[in-house]
């Protein structure tokens, strides 16, 4: 999940990020934990617009494994770049 922010990051050519660039990181990172690629996702689109965020620019990745008969864990690492606020990662067990 993310913002507005992030696919309309705009690069010195003018250009967006696009929804296209964010599913191709995603998929080609899957592998990694929910914090590793939330700051992969986080990290490409702050190269391709040099930093320079006209607008908030926050992801939340979220992993579910099953683990065990019912017991799941979920993880999500969430980061707001336009207001430099970063809130982590929050593990949680159900």
């Amino acid at each position: 999940m993310f913002t507005d922010g992030v696919s309309e990051a705009v690069n010195v050519e003018g250009e967006e990020f696009g929804e296209e660039r964010i599913v191709e990181a995603s998929l080609r990172h899957r592998e990694l934990s929910a914090e590793a690629l939330h700051h992969a996702l986080l990290n490409l689109v702050t190269e391709f617009c040099g930093d320079e965020f006209e607008d908030d620019a926050t992801v939340l990745v979220v992993a579910i494994s099953e683990k065990g008969d019912d017991a799941t864990r979920v993880t999500s690492s969430s980061a707001n770049r336009g207001q430099r606020s970063w809130r982590g990662n929050r593990d949680s067990d159900r």
